[in-house]
């Protein structure tokens, strides 16, 4: 029994590999966009003005979210 739950696993491992380091490598390319876009919007908004840096930002990482999930 011990044996067979081995084996299954090991085949469950080699079989999701290559979607898990997919996913993985997606998850990662969106992270670097959602952050570039957080990071020029910061560069182009007024410092005067926080208020509309955090609507614009709270935006953002609404769509982050909903991407991701």
């Amino acid at each position: 029994m011990v044996g067979y739950v081995v084996l299954g696993c090991l085949v469950f491992l080699t079989l999701e590999a290559d979607y898990e380091l997919q996913t993985k490598t997606d998850m990662r390319r969106t992270r670097a966009e959602y952050v570039s876009r957080l990071w020029n919007m910061t560069e182009k908004m007024n410092v005067l003005h926080p208020l509309d840096w955090k609507k614009e930002a709270s935006l953002v990482l609404k769509n982050y979210t909903d991407h991701v999930s």
